[in-house]
């Protein structure tokens, strides 16, 4: 799904790519694959990689509320 023009579209390049580097790309984070084959223990869930991808998730979330406070 991040391959598509609609995702660099919707997100950024920007946000495309780090979303590439946390979660597909084998040379990365990788986190995904651990997740969905179940190789994230309890230790690497404390990690740098994870940790960054759930401020990450947080900063789509909370960015945009942030910047509609900024419109009034």
């Amino acid at each position: 799904m991040l391959d598509i023009p609609e995702a660099a579209e919707a997100f950024g390049a920007g946000i495309v790519m780090e979303l590439k580097a946390l979660l597909v790309d084998q040379g990365a984070a990788n986190l995904r694959h651990d997740i969905a084959h179940g190789l994230l223990d309890d230790a690497a869930a404390w990690s740098y990689d994870a940790l960054y991808m759930w401020w990450f998730c947080l900063r789509l979330v909370v960015r945009p509320l942030w910047d509609m406070t900024k419109v009034r």
